[in-house]
């Protein structure tokens, strides 16, 4: 009997729609939060610490993160419509929309974790299978001839660890990795520890900026060459390759942003942009691009407010850099596999809320 009691105690509490309404609070204060630190922090960092975590803090104090008032809501949610649901016909429709905000708030948890974004820098004439993510970089190993051999993760470069690959003939070790630097000048220039620019520069942290695009990473690199021990410095910012010769072969690291290929090459025909009236400011500008997949090609057109989807990728006209020489469109390209369940979880809702009304004024007809 007193298992029974507590059964039943648990599952009303499961079911409780205070917890709905409470975490309904807490996650509009979340949204609050997080729209007065995108001055400070800047979207992604904003985004990041209070929408895509499970614990965020305030003043030092922990508060849930979006992802478990998310959870939350989910399974109060699933938990009604097991326990407490009536599947009766007349209740149908209130039965249909918990299916369907049980499936938006499914599509959220898909989109959160599977998806991906970033920006493809085009000139008229070229052609890519890949796009750059601007949160993350990654240190990329090449050979004397500039062919690449591996890569490593941001997630890898923390300090101390010790890195090795299978197709590379060393270890090193990650003395220090900042996602933003400044740069200085050695006053001592004659250690014969560091090599390459590590002669002539060192770097230190400092605070992130607002846009992930402009910030600028450092890595300190330890060798062991010759018995002895040499440090080694990449900066993002410095687009060419930093050699070093390692058992009398040549190898080049680069610290660069993550590179995500794309099934398909986008090559860009054209470019064109329009002007306000009697101004230099632009008014609208768009992309004539081609893509080659196998044996498919076929033209597309991308402009402003009208992106290109295909195969699962989103490409809309971000913007665009311009110089005396050449002009370079910038896409921004979004993978969502789970793009389609908004809209499908949008369709039940507005089914069971037709069908729930349809109940009512039916009801009303009879009496």
């Amino acid at each position: 009997m007193k298992k029974k009691n507590f059964y039943q105690k648990f599952v009303l509490f499961l079911v409780s729609p205070k917890i709905f309404f409470y975490s309904s609070i807490c996650l509009f204060l979340l949204v609050i939060l997080g729209t007065i630190a995108q001055e400070k922090l800047g979207l992604y960092i904003a985004q990041q610490k209070y929408f895509s975590s499970f614990v965020s803090s305030i003043f030092f104090l922990p508060i849930p993160g979006a992802y478990l008032v998310l959870i939350i809501i989910f399974l109060n949610l699933f938990f009604k419509l097991i326990f407490k649901s009536s599947f009766l016909v007349k209740d149908l429709g209130i039965l249909i929309c918990h299916l369907g905000g049980l499936l938006l708030l499914f599509g959220g948890f898909i989109t959160s974790f599977f998806s991906d974004e970033g920006y493809l820098l085009l000139k008229e004439g070229e052609k890519k299978d890949f796009y750059l993510n601007n949160h993350s970089v990654q240190l990329s190993i090449f050979n004397s001839d500039n062919v690449f051999i591996c890569s490593f993760s941001e997630y890898q470069l923390k300090n101390g660890s010790f890195l090795l690959n299978k197709k590379i003939p060393f270890s090193f070790q990650i003395l220090k990795f900042s996602r933003n630097i400044s740069i200085f000048k050695r006053l001592n220039k004659n250690c014969y520890e560091n090599l390459g620019l590590s002669k002539v520069f060192f770097f230190k942290a400092k605070q992130l900026e607002k846009e992930t695009a402009k910030n600028n990473a450092g890595l300190v690199l330890s060798f062991f060459i010759d018995n002895k021990v040499r440090r080694f410095v990449i900066f993002q910012r410095v687009n060419t390759l930093q050699a070093i010769t390692i058992r009398k072969y040549k190898y080049k690291f680069i610290l660069e942003k993550v590179k995500k290929r794309i099934p398909f090459d986008v090559k860009l025909i054209k470019f064109k942009k329009k002007l306000h009236s009697l101004t230099n400011k632009s008014k609208s500008y768009k992309s004539f691009i081609f893509i080659l997949d196998n044996q498919k090609k076929q033209n597309y057109l991308i402009q402003m407010n009208e992106p290109l989807r295909y195969r699962g990728y989103s490409f809309y006209q971000y913007s665009f850099i311009e110089d005396e020489n050449s002009v370079v469109s910038i896409l921004a390209v979004v993978r969502n596999n789970g793009y389609l369940i908004p809209y499908i979880s949008s369709i039940v809702i507005s089914f069971g809320l037709l069908w729930h009304l349809m109940v009512v004024l039916n009801k009303r007809k009879r009496l």
